[in-house]
């Protein structure tokens, strides 16, 4: 089955999905790859470009609501920061939108993983990039490898009600054969906050989610589909869709060994 796809041969060969055509790179198709960012440097590159905006580095420890937006925000440097628009990029930690009057539609019962434990791997020196992200099927779950030109990003995601993080730990220290760094243990809770991502104002100010993690979330697994956090009601989308979606998860586990689930450019 996996050699009828050309994507596995793309991953075999190490090589993107475009074609060299009259000495011009074509893509194979519209949506058959996506970018993978540094964070920390996108994050300097933006400072360093931006003209005109005070940049405050600091910790949110308060949030003023007014109707069902946000009014102010409270820092840890003792500042008061109000506003008309506020973007809530916190990922899973959902520090905004936490604190609005929406209920939180947990999709738990249906897709187990509520842990992450994130580390890096060093590039040697020489090493290939692979231009996929690749998923690794694991004892209790699946780790994630993600290529940027200085190393790799990587994770474990696993259900904490059948294994501990130190074991977890453990575990992908014997498929590595060597000891990992771990950069955070994230907790997840799958699901979504509806009628969030448009930035609604009543009565206070609006507070825009970014589609992914602090606005919905089902695995990251579907990072690749932004769409979804705000796009499964309906009588095609709901628990209906979530079942389907554990269904084909769960049915081709043992394949993600091999599997790459995003091609990046060639």
């Amino acid at each position: 089955m996996q050699e009828a796809h050309l994507f596995q041969h793309l991953i075999w060969k190490k090589r993107g999905p475009f074609a060299e055509v009259n000495g011009k790179r074509v893509p194979a198709g519209p949506f058959h790859y996506a970018f993978h960012f540094d964070q920390a440097l996108v994050g300097a590159w933006l400072r360093k470009k931006a003209k005109g905006i005070r940049h405050l580095d600091a910790q949110v420890t308060g949030v003023e609501t007014g109707g069902d937006g946000v009014a102010a925000l409270h820092l840890d440097t003792g500042e008061r920061v109000d506003g008309d628009l506020f973007i809530d990029a916190s990922g899973f930690r959902r520090r905004l939108v936490s604190e609005l009057p929406f209920e939180w539609v947990s999709f738990s019962e249906m897709l187990p993983n509520n842990r992450a434990l994130p580390f890096w791997l060093d590039l040697k020196d020489g090493e290939e990039i692979d231009p996929v992200t690749g998923a690794w099927a694991q004892g209790h779950g699946w780790m994630w490898k993600i290529p940027t030109q200085g190393r790799f990003g990587c994770g474990y995601v696993f259900c904490d009600a059948y294994i501990s993080i130190e074991e977890a730990q453990a575990e992908i220290e014997r498929a590595l054969g060597h000891p990992i760094e771990p950069r955070g243990d994230i907790r997840i809770n799958p699901g979504r906050q509806p009628g969030r991502l448009g930035g609604e104002r009543r009565g206070g100010g609006a507070c825009v989610v970014l589609p992914r993690a602090a606005g919905g979330d089902l695995d990251p697994r579907d990072h690749r589909a932004a769409h979804l956090p705000d796009g499964v009601d309906g009588p095609a989308g709901g628990r209906g869709a979530l079942q389907r979606h554990r269904r084909s998860a769960s049915g081709g586990l043992s394949g993600l060994r091999a599997a790459a689930l995003r091609v990046g450019a060639a």
